[in-house]
């Protein structure tokens, strides 16, 4: 997005697609059973986006797309010296010391640095021989993943009741330096990927958002889909649980696809092309 334009109807599509799946879901679940209080109903069927904002993903998504533009004007006015100590600052205070102090978890503070981090790869990326490179990133990647695999066991074997079960702390969350390391890597990887022009690739990665939205709507939808329908708890002791783990989140992401593919040709684009020809037809006259 550092070169990229704000567009006002993306804000409004964003919006509509929270909305129609909050609604929509808070009506299912009802309808099934599931209980909500007052504030819950009030919660959930605005998706979020006001009285979730210290705690959404969505609306902390949602408010650095609105900045966006704000943002890259004053990140292509810094020089480079400024940028790498811009994203220096940030990284230490949201990353390294959450990882190994303090807990400095912000959802909006987060979206803010992976912007500007992701805006100095865009920007500079190509300075740093390593970012053209493919394979190193790969095994980089897989090195993080196994220095979370190791750290898990090692605390979770650990001799000193204080430091048994802290891997949560150190490993589990977006912003966590070895996760957040390997992402980059991952990233920087599939973008040195040749990749053709796939409209397979473009529909799927369109309704990326909606698979989020859909399995990760509310604590309703979390305790139908994960406890009360796949029955996941009972699982925990099983031989096959590695399976019905695989099985389940492949089955989630395609069904999640499927219903936001839908959407997005029978609801999304008929209603703003509507929309536009409205308006195209107003300027005109």
């Amino acid at each position: 997005m550092i070169n990229g334009t704000f567009k006002i109807e993306k804000v409004w599509k964003l919006i509509a697609q929270i909305l129609f799946y909050s609604t929509t879901i808070l009506l299912i679940l009802s309808a099934i059973g599931y209980q909500y209080s007052y504030k819950q109903i009030l919660h959930d069927m605005q998706g979020g986006i006001i009285w979730g904002i210290q705690t959404s993903f969505i609306t902390s998504y949602l408010l650095v797309y609105i900045l966006s533009s704000v943002i890259n004007k004053t990140l292509k006015t810094i020089t480079k010296k400024e940028f790498i100590l811009l994203v220096t600052v940030l990284l230490f205070y949201f990353s390294i010391l959450s990882t190994f102090s303090i807990n400095t978890w912000n959802y909006f503070g987060w979206a803010f640095t992976c912007y500007c981090f992701g805006a100095f790869l865009k920007m500079y990326g190509n300075d740093y021989k390593i970012y053209k490179q493919k394979y190193p990133n790969v095994l980089f990647a897989v090195g993080c993943l196994l220095l979370i695999w190791v750290s898990m066991i090692m605390f979770d074997y650990s001799p000193i009741p204080k430091l048994k079960g802290k891997w949560s702390f150190l490993m589990s969350d977006a912003n966590k330096l070895p996760v957040f390391l390997m992402a980059v890597f991952i990233f920087v990887f599939f973008k040195n990927l040749k990749v053709r022009h796939n409209k397979i690739i473009n529909t799927v990665a369109a309704s990326c958002f909606g698979v989020l939205l859909i399995h990760t709507n509310s604590d309703t939808m979390r305790q139908w889909l994960w406890k009360d329908f796949l029955h996941n708890t009972d699982r925990f002791t099983s031989s096959y649980l590695w399976l019905h783990m695989l099985l389940s989140c492949i089955g989630i992401y395609i069904a999640c696809t499927i219903i936001d593919i839908c959407r997005i040709k029978f609801l999304e684009k008929p209603i703003f092309n509507l929309i536009g020809n409205k308006k195209a037809k107003e300027s005109g006259n």
